[in-house]
């Protein structure tokens, strides 16, 4: 039996965070309250995109504005009870060869082939600093009073909600190697994706979601967990006005959100297939300083308890990175080889496709209306074209799928052909 360590990206799961604390904020206002929201940080580097980029004009900010600042506290063993516990410490070390005596948390297991996937569980800490601005002291007195009165300050409260942990692609393609599947990281197998990524789900414990990343051609991979963030809104001030001339122009409200939350340190790959981690190190060595763009999970969607035979399928997230209108996103290396022949049946005989399948497209959270024209789908290529095309907005292609009534028409797909 050998294994492989891979760091967890913690960058990724500190911006996850950072999305999911600056939509929450959102969502304790007026729908459209805030005309600028703003994350100054290189978490979120994108939102620079607004202003460097010289093909999108300079976006003039506008009051009112909601601006927040992460901090990162990496000092927090004594206040985060769990990290003294042998959850979050590791009692083995490198040296050790009985690995089963370790600390880890299950994830993927591959009973009949022995092999597996577990993780370091860290509780971490991060802060928001985060201002409100307005035009006048009007709008600054109400405000900061709706705001006393809409969530509790100084005191402890606990979010629920779904994060997606970066796998490192060494463990990911050191998984596809020992399992068959190590050409779907090349051109030539990329179609085998959607068999891998079944695959890995139906071992697993815990979903496992990706980003589509189709312009380098490298995906990312992710584990959606269900965590407690436990949140406390202290330091609720207001400055004095500022004024241009003789007119005041700016009342800010400042106050600071402190998340606690756990997730992944690392990922270890066990196997008894010693062949498959030979040279696997030099395929992404730049995991760790690689640029990467925070992903906005979908609270609605995974929190969601779908109707009664349906499964939550894929789930991409993707970037608009062009200037192409409509934009273009192939998803057939996606399918798998069932799923490819349901549609095609289905085609072929004039039966809707809604029949098995459900599509929604969300940008960044909110659901994107096809009747709208914000996009549309030629199943004849297996290709998503988005019309709403935003440079600094995430997309997220959710497929559902009818599994008991497409198991049931596979199997009476496979009954005729022997039949005949």
């Amino acid at each position: 039996m050998r294994y492989s360590m891979a760091a967890a990206s913690l960058a990724h799961t500190y911006g996850n965070v950072t999305m999911f604390i600056n939509d929450w904020l959102l969502n304790l206002f007026p729908k459209d309250y805030f005309k600028t929201n703003y994350i100054n940080s290189t978490i979120a580097y994108r939102d620079f995109a607004t202003f460097n980029n010289n093909r999108k004009a300079f976006i003039k900010k506008q009051k009112p504005m909601l601006l927040v600042r992460p901090r990162i506290e990496i000092d927090v063993e004594d206040e985060l009870p769990i990290n003294q516990t042998y959850f979050a410490n590791r009692i083995y070390d490198v040296m050790n060869e009985d690995i089963e005596t370790g600390n880890l948390q299950n994830f993927f297991y591959d009973r009949d082939n022995t092999r597996q996937i577990q993780f370091l569980m860290n509780a971490l800490r991060i802060n928001f600093d985060v201002s409100l601005v307005v035009e006048t002291m009007m709008e600054q007195i109400n405000l900061v009073h709706y705001f006393k009165n809409r969530v509790r300050q100084e005191r402890g409260m606990t979010i629920i909600g779904y994060l997606e942990s970066f796998i490192s692609r060494d463990i990911m393609y050191v998984l596809a190697k020992d399992a068959g599947f190590e050409d779907v990281f090349t051109e030539e197998g990329k179609h085998r994706m959607g068999e891998f990524l079944t695959y890995v789900n139906n071992h697993s414990m815990y979903p496992v979601t990706m980003k589509y990343k189709n312009s380098s051609g490298r995906h990312e991979f992710f584990r959606l967990h269900q965590t407690h963030l436990n949140l406390i809104i202290n330091g609720l001030s207001i400055d004095d006005l500022s004024k241009k001339g003789v007119v005041s122009n700016e009342a800010i409200i400042n106050f600071t959100v402190t998340c606690d939350f756990t997730t992944a340190g690392m990922y270890v790959y066990t196997s008894e297939n010693e062949e498959v981690f030979e040279d696997i190190f030099s395929k992404f060595t730049d995991d760790i300083g690689a640029d990467f763009t925070p992903v906005l999970t979908p609270q609605v969607i995974f929190g969601t308890t779908l109707p009664n035979g349906w499964n939550i399928y894929m789930t991409p997230a993707f970037e608009i990175d062009t200037d192409e209108v409509p934009y273009p996103l192939p998803f057939e290396e996606l399918m798998n080889t069932s799923l490819l022949e349901a549609v095609d049946y289905h085609r072929k005989n004039g039966i809707p496709l809604t029949t098995f399948l459900a599509v929604e497209v969300l940008k960044n959270n909110k659901t994107m209306d096809p009747e709208k024209g914000e996009y549309y789908i030629d199943w004849d290529n297996l290709t998503l074209y988005v019309n709403n095309c935003n440079i600094i907005q995430e997309y997220r292609f959710i497929l559902s799928v009818h599994t008991l009534y497409l198991n049931d028409l596979l199997a009476d797909i496979v009954k005729f052909r022997e039949e005949k």
